[in-house]
C-alpha cells in the first residue's frame, strides 16, 4: 500500500512546548529544511554562538512560512520551542 501523501514529512519538536511534544505533518521539503536547522544547532553545541545563530535562522524560516506553509498556531509553537531552547542556552 502506498502512502496517501508521499510528499509529507513529520517534524517532532525536540523539546516539549507548554508541556506537550508536538508533531507537525508538513510538506517533506519544509520538514527537512526545519530539521536541518535544528540539527545544525545541535551539532554546533548548546550555548555556542553557532548554536544560537542556527536557532535564530530556524525562527526566521518559521516566520517566513507562517500563514503560508504553516498555520499561525504551528508557527507560534515552533517559535516558542526555539525561544525556549535559546533561553535555556543563555543565547542573547
Amino acid at each position: 500500500r502506498r502512502d496517501a501523501c508521499p510528499t509529507s514529512g513529520q517534524l517532532l519538536l525536540p523539546v516539549p512546548v507548554r508541556g506537550h511534544r508536538s508533531i507537525f505533518n508538513l510538506p517533506s521539503g519544509i520538514a527537512t529544511s526545519l530539521l536541518a536547522k535544528l540539527n545544525a544547532a545541535q551539532a554546533a553545541g548548546t550555548g555556542s554562538g553557532a548554536y544560537c545563530s542556527k536557532l535564530t535562522d530556524f525562527i526566521s524560516e518559521v516566520q517566513a512560512l507562517a500563514g503560508n506553509k504553516l498555520t499561525s498556531a504551528q508557527a507560534e509553537q515552533l517559535i516558542a520551542m526555539a525561544d525556549q531552547l535559546k533561553t535555556s542556552a543563555s543565547c542573547h
